[in-house]
């Protein structure tokens, strides 16, 4: 067998026909071919050798998207059919003229809706001026683009708090290499799983997909409450929680209009391509818990980028990366945004866990002070935070905080240690068994041990 070389699979250009597929919409296809029999969701959400263990995953799936077609969604003039949730940018790179750094970019249109971003995406990847007919297909490609349009070699799609809509528009217009790394992607985000891997499949015709998947527990304080409006089996999708209880410490409630919440929230990022040249990457990002002016909102993304002054954000990395400085790589460019992102989650657990720290120091205190105190009005006052400090524990559980976090190989990873010595693994999310490093043998417990340690040191750095 010849050996594996990323420069001789991915590093050179594909036959032209081989680009030509990216313009077929794999599932649709398939969808109509098969007489348009039962639900589009579950028929693409299931394997396609019918094993039985995939099914858990089309109904659940199936239940979050309901009865809803994508007839339904174009047809709609209202609701979350046409609510801006996603930015998409294509471009092609221009190695030959060095004053295009930023590559020559098809018309950026701002916020788009599950309808516009379906129009889009409808539209060919790759320019055909006479209807080509790729060849062992017979199906005839689009000609709908513009000539004047380049081709979307590079395309970027940002989805903020990933919706049903969305997920039967990105499902429609996949292609057949990116349909099945794009359904299994969606469904792990949808999920609250953590996960990070590389997919290179051994077939002759090479592709690859890197992906990553960052749970983790947002604290907010403040006057308002949010409440993840998507729905899975009839819940919220992504769980909260107020935490109200904590501003009643032993001998009375502080004072204050803010209270302290609690949420889920996930961020997920998957790139996926042919070669070095056409690759798509996804960004789904849980943005409720930070309300309407959300900072990672495609309005505010939008909105910064074309005021004056400023450059140009891509979303995807969290605005840190300029879009109009590309990293044209997609192995850079996953492993740039997977160190920012797992950057932004480390802040998010040692607020989380500062936070913590800081509200339940007054319980410690008064057990310390039992003896100087009234002992019924302490108790009394505790008491009344029993069950809701409940829940609070089962949040921060070893398993539930542990779970979140990940391992990292440092021959692998382009940054320094500090900033991977927060991570361990650990088995899956929302469970209350006993879960085992399998690395160390070590239990929860003993993990739990660790992260606390690590979580102080990035706080008292």
């Amino acid at each position: 067998m010849a050996p594996q070389s990323w420069e001789l699979d991915f590093g050179r250009p594909k036959p032209a026909p081989t680009y030509l597929l990216e313009n077929k919409a794999y599932f649709r296809e398939l969808y109509e071919t098969t007489g348009r029999r039962g639900s589009f969701v579950r028929m693409a959400m299931r394997d396609s050798r019918e094993s039985q263990r995939y099914f858990c995953r089309a109904d659940r799936i199936e239940s979050f998207c309901g009865n809803l077609s994508i007839e339904t969604l174009l047809g709609a003039s209202r609701g979350l059919a046409v609510q801006p949730i996603a930015l998409l940018d294509d471009r092609k790179a221009d190695f030959d003229d060095v004053s295009k750094g930023a590559g020559v970019c098809r018309t950026q249109l701002g916020p788009l809706s599950p309808k516009s971003l379906h129009a889009e995406l409808k539209k060919p990847r790759y320019n055909t001026t006479t209807g080509t007919v790729i060849p062992n297909t017979s199906t005839a490609v689009d000609a709908s683009v513009a000539a004047t349009e380049p081709d979307a070699e590079r395309r970027l799609i940002y989805i903020t708090d990933l919706n049903r809509c969305a997920i039967l528009v990105l499902l429609d217009t996949a292609s057949f290499r990116q349909a099945y790394y794009l359904r299994d992607f969606m469904y792990n985000h949808l999920v609250f799983a953590p996960g990070i891997g590389v997919t290179i499949p051994s077939t002759p015709f090479k592709n690859f997909a890197f992906v990553f998947h960052l749970p983790y527990y947002a604290w907010r304080k403040g006057p308002l409450y949010f409440q993840d409006e998507r729905r899975m089996n009839g819940r919220p999708l992504r769980r909260s929680q107020r935490l109200g209880f904590l501003d009643e410490t032993p001998w009375g409630p502080r004072e204050g209009e803010s209270e302290d919440c609690i949420y889920e929230a996930q961020i997920s990022f998957l790139v996926a391509g042919l070669d070095d040249s056409s690759y798509i990457a996804y960004a789904f990002v849980d943005t409720y818990h930070n309300g309407p002016d959300s900072d990672e909102s495609v309005k505010d993304y939008h909105e910064k980028s074309n005021t004056q002054g400023h450059y140009a954000m891509d979303p995807l990395s969290g605005g840190t990366l300029d879009a109009d400085r590309p990293v044209w790589s997609p192995r850079l460019y996953f492993l740039r945004v997977l160190e920012l992102r797992i950057e932004q989650v480390k802040e998010e657990f040692a607020n989380s866990v500062f936070m913590i720290q800081k509200k339940t120091l007054p319980y410690l205190e008064a057990g310390l002070a039992l003896e100087d105190r009234n002992v019924t009005m302490i108790q009394a006052r505790t008491n009344e935070s029993v069950m809701a400090f409940a829940y609070l524990a089962f949040v921060v559980s070893p398993p539930a905080v542990t779970s979140a976090l990940y391992s990292m190989n440092k021959e692998v990873l382009p940054w320094e240690n500090n900033t991977r010595s927060w991570a361990i693994t650990l088995g899956s999310p929302r469970t209350d068994t006993h879960v085992t490093d399998t690395s160390t043998g070590e239990s929860s417990s003993q993990v739990m041990d660790k992260t606390t340690l690590v979580a102080a040191q990035s706080l008292n750095p």
